[in-house]
């Protein structure tokens, strides 16, 4: 799965998503088969997901991180991955840390800044603002102390959910030398430090801005390397949310106005810059590459295309007649008014009202209004149908177990031996198979059972 960039719109991104977990949960219980009461459920041990967790709703016992192998985003899309794929957040939480980091960050812009009419040459918003926020987040999801959250790293457990929030020159999936080392909240400031909102960060000798300054939805990057990683095979399926595009009703009075790139090269009425350079033409060069910094659907096209190209060469060429698409693209069409990226209007004192309420309605109507479409509402149950058969597929399998739980096999011999750490059942398996070698082998329950009396739920996400 892969979220575009946006700012505050990513709040309908997080909807979409949230539709979908609906419809999967919806499928989950009610089309039964033997493991269905929650994403994290298995076919052995005593505790599963669902009875280990009944005082959470229906919803969030269906979480992205069960049925996506990658989440990958770009600055606001990059903070969601993180959520999402790091911290394994529910859609829910997700969306409540949107609200949280809207308070706590676009709602207390400073005074002076290098936008604003009293200008002052640095960012809107704080960084430590910002970084308090995030580590905040981290602390809450991850229940550890301060400290410790503000130390834990990015790295990618490859027996789960794999992630990539993409800063300029952050590496690519999976790459342990680079952003996998770096710790969780650098990561996140890195994807997220758009020019002229927030301050760059140094991350190990390096200065990273926001992923969006290259590309705002690097699409083609992602499944390709996602391709490679996993050995030229055909993706079951790739979701890509964007963050809602303004298309602004034709009036007559609209004009096409060039790119800031051509402004360069041209003698233009607007940007006079082949004649004079005047504080205008400056503001509007800014503004145009604004828009090409956030415009994510110029990359949908060759997306599509590279998709296609991936489907064919995965099936080594031969004829394979029509192509059934494994690739989605939900993004909805706002025609209503534009959303600034940081568009918040601050907490009110009166407590009837909370800070950015305005904001999140109007995304929240206008992406209601998205998915409440029939052919949405077709790709969506599409979209759910694939990811939990995908997941029925592998979930008697016991590499679920590491998959959608955090779990560890601590052994204690009763020979008064040292008390053995393994952190998978198959390690314990092989370990009790080499131990009872030369005795009589264990049977497959007594088996079962001395693997399910390790068994320890150190938590579920």
């Amino acid at each position: 799965m892969y979220l575009d960039g946006g700012g505050i719109r990513g709040y309908s991104s997080l909807l979409i998503l949230q539709r979908i977990m609906k419809r999967i949960a919806q499928i989950e219980t009610t089309q039964m088969d033997d493991v269905h009461h929650s994403s994290a459920d298995y076919p052995w041990g005593e505790l599963s997901g669902a009875r280990a967790n009944n005082n959470q709703s229906e919803q969030d016992r269906f979480r992205p991180c069960h049925y996506f192998d990658y989440i990958a985003g770009t600055s606001t899309g990059g903070l969601s991955a993180i959520m999402l794929g790091r911290l394994r957040m529910s859609v829910s939480q997700a969306l409540a840390n949107y609200e949280r980091f809207g308070n706590d960050v676009f709602g207390k812009a400073r005074l002076w800044h290098g936008t604003s009419p009293f200008w002052y040459p640095r960012p809107k918003y704080s960084t430590t603002k910002t970084e308090t926020t995030i580590k905040a987040m981290i602390t809450e999801q991850l229940g550890l102390e301060p400290w410790d959250a503000k130390e834990e790293l990015f790295m990618t457990n490859e027996d789960q959910t794999r992630w990539c929030a993409r800063g300029l020159d952050i590496p690519r999936l999976g790459d342990h030398r680079g952003a996998d080392m770096s710790r969780i909240y650098e990561v996140a400031r890195a994807t997220s430090a758009a020019p002229s909102y927030f301050d760059p960060i140094e991350i190990k000798g390096s200065v990273h801005f926001d992923g969006a300054i290259r590309a705002n939805n690097p699409s083609c990057k992602v499944i390709t390397e996602v391709w490679y990683k996993e050995n030229y095979r055909v993706p079951a399926l790739f979701l890509s949310i964007g963050t809602g595009k303004y298309i602004r009703v034709d009036d007559g009075k609209n004009t096409d106005r060039p790119g800031a790139f051509q402004s360069l090269v041209k003698t233009d009425h607007r940007y006079k810059l082949g004649r004079r350079q005047t504080i205008t033409s400056l503001f509007n060069m800014a503004t145009d590459l604004v828009k090409q910094m956030t415009n994510a659907e110029e990359a949908v096209e060759p997306w599509k295309v590279l998709c296609e190209d991936v489907h064919r060469r995965g099936r080594q060429g031969n004829p394979i007649g029509r192509i059934e698409p494994w690739w989605h693209r939900l993004n909805v069409k706002n025609t209503r008014r534009a959303i600034a990226m940081d568009e918040w209007i601050p907490r009110k004192s009166r407590r009837d009202q909370k800070g950015g309420d305005e904001t999140l309605q109007h995304i929240t109507s206008i992406t209601n209004e998205y998915l409440d479409r029939e052919g949405v509402r077709d790709e969506i149950n599409r979209i759910a149908s694939a990811l939990v058969e995908k997941r029925r597929a592998r979930v008697k399998t016991e590499h679920w177990e590491r998959f959608a739980l955090k779990v560890s096999y601590p052994y204690h011999p009763d020979d008064h031996q040292h008390p053995q750490q393994f952190d998978t059942r198959e390690e314990l398996r092989t370990y009790l198979e080499r131990q009872h070698r030369s005795n009589i082998p264990l049977s497959p329950r007594a088996m079962h059972e001395e693997l399910n009396k390790s068994r320890q739920v150190l938590r579920w996400y």
